[in-house]
């Protein structure tokens, strides 16, 4: 039990520095930042938009967003800089956030299926 601790702190220490690591280096629009950010923007706006995914973790994301001060506004243009008054820095920490966090739920579901630690 405590080599499995050991290897759970482990790994999410690593996912940790790897999504955070320089996180705010680039201020330019990136890939998932384009999806997430329209998506934050129409739900600001309350205005309809096509999207085949269940719109639960979108509009939680969009609360978190807003939390940062994030009002809305933001074209986010694939390869652009960000306006001053986006967070993108929050905003992305965020994300860092919710992935780092997938590691001890996998890690713990791998356990309730049984799994070799190794697989």
């Amino acid at each position: 039990m405590h080599h499995s601790r050991v290897l759970l702190g482990a790994l999410t220490g690593l996912a940790l520095y790897l999504r955070a690591h320089s996180i705010g280096a680039d201020p330019r629009v990136v890939f998932d930042e384009v999806h997430l950010g329209n998506l934050a923007n129409n739900y600001m706006a309350s205005q309809f938009h096509l999207n085949p995914h269940p719109p639960l973790g979108k509009l939680l994301i969009t609360l978190l967003f807003r939390a940062f001060g994030y009002t809305g506004g933001s074209s986010f243009d694939s390869g652009e800089p960000h306006p001053d008054f986006v967070p993108y820095v929050q905003m992305r920490r965020v994300q860092a956030v919710l992935g780092t966090l997938l590691v001890p739920v996998v890690f713990a579901a791998c356990r309730a299926l049984r799994l070799p630690e190794m697989a």
